[in-house]
């Protein structure tokens, strides 16, 4: 993929693809993460620690736009 800003090529494994397709609908981060274990042999605490560094890393890279929807 390409970063349309930067010119930058981008890689990703087949988790970060699978991220990538299960994305394309609004999903919350739970939901992505049941998702994918779901997909994986992985365990809940494990999912969530990867999926949020691939999320901050992507959100740094301007490839996913993160919405914080909680209420205070």
């Amino acid at each position: 993929m390409m970063n349309m800003e930067s010119g930058e090529f981008i890689t990703m494994n087949n988790v970060g693809t699978d991220i990538w397709s299960l994305s394309e609908q609004p999903v919350s981060v739970s939901g992505l993460i049941q998702k994918l274990q779901q997909l994986y042999d992985i365990t809940e605490d494990q999912c969530m620690k990867e999926t949020i560094q691939f999320l901050e890393m992507s959100a740094g890279q301007n490839i996913f736009t993160i919405h914080n929807t909680a209420t205070a």
